[in-house]
C-alpha cells in the first residue's frame, strides 16, 4: 500500500497552519490551532467556486474570520447569521439576508420563501450569477478530547502562506476515543454551529458511539464520502444497507462494550474466495513504529484526520454514530490499504459484506449501439470457514483487485425499454441497485469535475420543484427508489406516456435527489452506462 508512513514524533514538523503568519491584505495574525475547525463539502462546480470545500480555521485576531488551511487565500467570514466565502476578495459563495425572498414565493426546489434559501448556500456561476447549490453541507468539528505529541505523516515539511499544498501532508492518526463528533451547520447558519463547538470543547466531553439509539443509525448522515475516490464502494454500502443499517451491517462490526468504545472485531469477507474473516481493527496501524502505536493494543479503531483536528480523512459523520467511518476503515484492511478502495465498482463490497450469499450482475451498456451486456463477477468456487488471521497486505490487495474483474454472460443481451423495465422492477423489489454513469467527459482544472446539467427534484412529485443542476458524470450512485411523471400527450389522438425518475443518493452528499432516467442515460452518460444490481 501507497498509505503515508507514520513516523515518530521527533523527526515530524508541525503543520505550516499551526503558528505560520498569514499575510492576505492586511495582518491577521496566526491561523488558531486551539479552536474548531469547519469542514464545507458538497459542492461541485466550475473554477472557482467548487474551491469552496476544504477545512477552515479561524484568525487568532477574529473569531469571525475562517481561511481554508490548505489555501489561505480562500476564507468565510462571518456577519452574524449571514457569512460569505472569497478567494482572494473575489466572492464565490455566500448566504446573505438580501438573498431571502418573500414568503409566499416558491422556489424552485419546491419550498416557499427564505426557507428555501438559507437550506443552502448560493454560489457563484456563469455569468457571476449566484444560484442555489442544494448538496453543500457544513460541519464545525470541536478540538479532540486529548492533546497529545504531534504525529504526522512522513512528507512533512515546512510551509508558506498562500503556496497551493496538500493537507494531506499533514495527517495524525487518533484512536476514535480521542475524537469528537461534528455539529452541523443546520440551513447554512454557521454561528450556532460554532458556538456549540467551543461550548463542547470547555464544557462537555463527547464521544462518538457505534450505532447510537436504537433505531436512529441512518445512511445519510452517518457515511458520506471523504478525500479518496472510493463512490463506488461508499454507494455499495448505501444501497445495501440504507433502509436498516444495524440490521445490515450490524454482525460485520462488533464492539465489546454498548457504547461501541472498546474493542471492535471486523467480520467480512474475503471478496474473492468469498470465505469469511474475522480480526481486531488496527491492522492497518499496528506495524507503525511510533511511541503513540507502541502502547496501544489491536482492536482499538485509529481514525486519520487533519493534524490539531478531528476532522477525518476519509470517510466522515454528520452524527455522533461512527459505524460508517469503521465500516470503511475494516474494508481498507481488508483490502490491504486505503489506496485499494479508490475506483473500485460496487460489486466488491458487496462481495465483501455478504460473500457467497449475493448474487451480482452488473449491465453494461455499448456506447455505438442500443444493446446492454451482461456480466458476472470472475471468481472461483467459494471457500468455506472462518479464518481468524488476515493474509498479508500484498495478499489482501491482491484478492480484492482480482475481485473486480467479470466475466461476460454469453448469448445475452437487452434493448433499452427491457433494461428500463430490469431496473424499475429491481429497486421496487428492495434489491440493491448501483447507477454509475460513466459518460466521456474528463476532469479539467477550470471546470472541475466532469458534470452536466440535468433537471433534478427534492420531492417525490417531480412535477413540482423541478431546477437544473449539476449531475456528475464519472461518478456512482445509489438507487433509493423509482417513481413515474405522467407525461400530457403532445397531440390529439396520443396516449399519454410516463417518465421514468430515479431518487438517487450521491455518497459526498447529504441530500436524496431524482432525476429523470432517460437523461441521465443519454444526455449525462452519453449512452456509456452501467447498473450494478445485488
Amino acid at each position: 500500500s501507497s498509505l503515508a508512513r507514520v513516523v515518530s514524533a521527533p523527526r515530524a514538523k508541525q503543520p505550516w497552519w499551526m503558528g505560520s503568519q498569514c499575510t492576505h491584505g492586511s495582518q491577521d495574525g496566526k491561523l488558531k490551532c486551539d479552536t474548531v475547525a469547519l469542514l464545507v463539502s458538497g459542492r461541485r462546480g466550475p473554477f472557482p467556486s467548487y474551491r469552496f470545500n476544504g477545512i477552515y480555521g479561524s484568525v487568532q485576531s477574529s473569531e469571525c474570520l475562517f481561511r481554508r488551511l490548505d489555501r489561505p487565500e480562500v476564507s468565510i467570514q462571518l456577519q452574524g447569521q449571514d457569512w460569505r466565502c472569497e478567494i482572494q476578495g473575489k466572492e464565490i459563495a455566500r448566504r446573505w439576508a438580501a438573498l431571502v425572498a418573500d414568503k409566499s414565493k416558491t422556489h424552485d426546489n419546491g419550498v416557499a420563501g427564505d426557507a428555501a434559501d438559507e437550506v443552502c448556500a448560493h454560489v457563484i456561476e456563469e455569468a457571476d450569477c449566484f444560484l442555489p447549490d442544494h448538496f453543500v453541507f457544513m460541519m464545525a468539528f470541536p478540538l479532540p478530547a486529548t492533546e497529545r505529541k504531534l504525529v504526522v505523516c512522513k512528507k512533512s515539511t515546512a510551509r508558506h502562506c498562500f503556496r497551493t499544498v496538500s493537507i494531506a501532508d499533514h495527517w495524525e492518526v487518533r484512536t476514535l476515543d480521542e475524537l469528537r463528533p461534528p455539529i452541523p451547520c443546520l440551513y447554512g447558519k454557521i454561528e450556532q454551529a460554532l458556538t456549540s463547538a467551543r461550548i463542547a470543547d470547555s464544557e462537555v466531553v463527547s464521544h462518538y458511539q457505534l450505532w447510537g439509539e436504537p433505531g436512529t443509525a441512518d445512511n445519510l448522515t452517518d457515511l458520506v464520502q471523504g478525500s479518496l475516490p472510493n463512490c463506488g464502494i461508499l454507494a455499495a454500502v448505501d444501497a445495501f444497507g440504507h433502509t436498516d443499517p444495524l440490521a445490515a451491517f450490524g454482525s460485520v462490526l462488533q464492539s465489546d462494550t454498548a457504547s461501541g468504545q472498546g474493542s471492535i472485531t471486523a467480520r467480512l469477507y474475503n471478496p474473492f474466495h468469498r470465505c469469511a474473516v474475522e480480526w481486531p481493527m488496527g491492522i492497518l496501524w499496528s506495524s507503525k513504529q511510533t511511541e503513540y502505536s507502541k502502547c496501544d493494543t489491536l482492536g482499538v479503531p485509529r481514525i486519520e484526520v487533519a493534524a490539531g483536528t478531528c476532522v477525518p480523512r476519509y470517510a466522515k459523520s454528520m452524527s455522533g454514530r461512527c459505524w460508517g467511518m469503521l465500516l470503511e476503515a475494516a474494508m481498507a484492511e481488508l483490502a490491504g490499504g486505503y489506496d485499494h478502495l479508490g475506483r473500485c465498482e460496487p460489486g466488491v463490497a458487496w462481495l465483501a459484506l455478504a460473500g457467497p450469499t449475493v448474487s451480482i450482475e452488473r449491465y453494461k451498456r455499448q456506447p455505438r449501439c442500443s444493446k446492454w451486456e451482461c456480466f458476472t463477477p470472475a471468481l472461483p468456487p467459494a471457500k468455506q470457514g472462518t479464518s481468524k488471521v488476515l493474509a498479508s497486505a500484498s495478499e489482501r490487495a491482491r484478492a480484492w483487485q482480482r475481485a473486480d474483474n467479470w466475466r461476460l454472460k454469453p448469448n445475452w443481451c437487452l434493448d433499452d425499454p427491457a433494461v428500463e423495465t430490469l431496473l424499475e422492477t429491481a429497486v421496487t423489489q428492495g434489491l440493491p441497485v448501483c447507477l454509475c454513469p460513466q459518460g466521456f467527459k474528463q476532469p479539467h482544472p477550470e471546470q472541475g469535475e466532469p458534470s452536466v446539467i440535468l433537471p433534478k427534484c427534492f420531492t417525490e412529485n417531480p412535477g413540482r420543484g423541478v431546477s437544473k443542476q449539476r449531475f456528475l458524470v464519472g461518478h456512482a450512485y445509489s438507487v433509493r427508489a423509482v417513481f413515474r411523471e405522467q407525461c400530457q400527450p403532445q397531440g390529439a389522438g396520443e396516449t399519454s406516456e410516463s417518465k421514468l425518475w430515479l431518487r438517487l443518493r450521491d455518497p459526498r452528499t447529504v441530500r436524496l435527489f431524482g432525476v429523470p432516467w432517460q437523461a441521465v442515460l443519454h444526455d449525462a452518460a452519453e449512452c456509456h452506462c452501467s447498473i450494478h444490481i445485488c
